[in-house]
């Protein structure tokens, strides 16, 4: 088992679609267990560009598949990479998939719940 761990803080240019500009991504780490690379990251963030990955040294092109946890933001910068993109609706608070949610209390029929 290889195991290497690198703290990193950075400020750099993003060029995603979405809001560009300087960014701070403060301490960092990076896990390489079994060639499973994991960044961790100290504050909550949203995956908007690539670069948050290019940063700690990893090249989002050279790895075969990427995990990225974010709800719908990653899509504008990640999709014209991706070869295919797939979702999972973890259990929690928020969820695309609208049918998890009992929506009681609702005038019927209202999109996008229902088809109109």
């Amino acid at each position: 088992m290889r195991f290497f761990v690198a703290m990193v803080s950075h400020e750099t240019n993003t060029f995603s679609p979405l809001p560009t500009g300087r960014a701070q991504f403060e301490a960092h780490a990076v896990l390489d267990v079994n060639d499973v690379k994991l960044i961790l990251v100290s504050q909550r963030r949203q995956a908007l560009d690539p670069e948050m990955i290019r940063f700690v040294g990893i090249d989002p092109l050279a790895e075969k598949i990427l995990v990225v946890k974010s709800s719908i933001h990653y899509r504008a910068a990640f999709e014209p990479i991706a070869r295919a993109i797939l979702e999972v609706d973890a259990p929690g608070l928020s969820s695309s998939n609208l049918e998890r949610f009992p929506f009681a209390r609702v005038r019927r029929p209202i999109f996008p719940l229902d088809d109109l």
